[in-house]
């Protein structure tokens, strides 16, 4: 979980203005938080997606399955087995 975690934060840090890690929440909105804006959230599914070999469905793209960081660890490793 850790990794995965880490990937997260590393494409987040260089696809945003946040210059330190622990300035990204891990259980609160990026988009909310203006750490992403919606291109970036964009990029970001499509990162995930690659990196992990996986699709996440449009019926997964809420804010319930992919809200956070935490959200989005957890339906990474739901669908990376």
């Amino acid at each position: 979980m850790d990794k995965v975690k880490d990937t997260l934060i590393e494409f987040i840090l260089k696809k945003s203005d946040v210059n330190n890690k622990e300035e990204i929440p891990l259980d609160k909105s990026l988009l909310a938080e203006g750490i992403l804006d919606s291109f970036g959230v964009i990029e970001l599914v499509e990162y995930i997606e690659n990196k992990w070999k996986i699709v996440i469905e449009d019926n997964e793209f809420t804010l319930e399955t992919m809200g956070s960081i935490n959200k989005m660890i957890k339906l990474i490793n739901s669908k990376a087995r």
